[in-house]
C-alpha cells in the first residue's frame, strides 16, 4: 500500500473537524446546574474546550495549508534528477530550520558517519508530525537507536539515519 500524504492530511482534517463539531455541540449546551442528564462542562471545562477548539482550527489551517503547498509543488515542473533531500514544512525560527536542514542533510549524506537522527531531524526528513514519527518507531517503519548508558535511566530517543534513509527512499516510489 503506497504512502499518500495527501490522503493522510485530508483524513487528518476531517478527524480535528469532528472535534471541533462535538465541542460546539457541548458548548452550546447550557453550563452545568449539577443535576440531570448529559455531559454539561463547568466554567474551567468551557474554557479548556474553547482552547482545544481554538488549537483544532489552528490545526486545520496549517494543515490545508499544507495541503496547498502540495498541489503548488506538483503545478510546478520538477526537476530532473531527485534531489538529496526532500523539502518540508517549515519550522517556527528560521535560523533554527536551516541549522535542522544541513543537519539532515549531512547526516543522509554520510549514514555510516552519523548513524542516528534526533526525532526532530527524523521529522523534518520525512516531512512527518512527531506523532507520525513515534508511530512509525512502534510499528517498525523506523529503527529506535539506543544511547543510554548502563544505569542511566532517561531514555534519549535517537533513530537510525539508515532506517530514516530507506523509509525516504519508499514514501519517494
Amino acid at each position: 500500500m503506497p504512502f499518500d500524504k495527501r490522503e493522510n492530511l485530508k483524513s487528518a482534517i476531517l478527524k480535528r473537524k469532528a472535534r471541533i463539531a462535538s465541542i460546539d455541540a457541548i458548548l452550546s449546551r447550557p453550563a452545568s446546574s449539577g443535576h440531570g442528564w448529559g455531559y454539561k462542562p463547568s466554567a474551567t471545562g468551557r474554557q479548556n474546550l474553547a482552547e482545544e477548539r481554538e488549537r483544532l482550527l489552528m490545526s486545520v489551517r496549517d494543515l490545508e495549508q499544507q495541503i496547498a503547498r502540495m498541489a503548488t509543488v506538483r503545478q510546478s515542473t520538477r526537476p530532473a534528477t531527485k534531489p538529496a533531500v526532500r523539502p518540508v514544512a517549515p519550522l517556527q525560527d528560521e535560523a533554527d530550520e536551516k541549522s535542522v536542514s544541513i543537519r539532515v542533510a549531512r547526516k543522509l549524506a554520510d549514514p555510516e558517519g552519523s548513524p542516528s537522527m534526533t526525532v526532530r531531524e527524523a521529522m523534518q526528513a520525512l516531512s512527518i508530525s512527531k506523532a507520525t514519527t513515534y508511530r512509525w518507531l512502534n510499528e517498525g517503519r523506523l529503527k529506535r537507536v539506543s544511547l543510554n548508558k548502563p544505569g542511566e535511566t532517561r531514555k534519549a530517543v535517537r533513530i537510525s539515519t539508515a532506517s530514516v534513509k530507506h523509509a525516504l527512499e519508499k514514501t519517494e516510489d
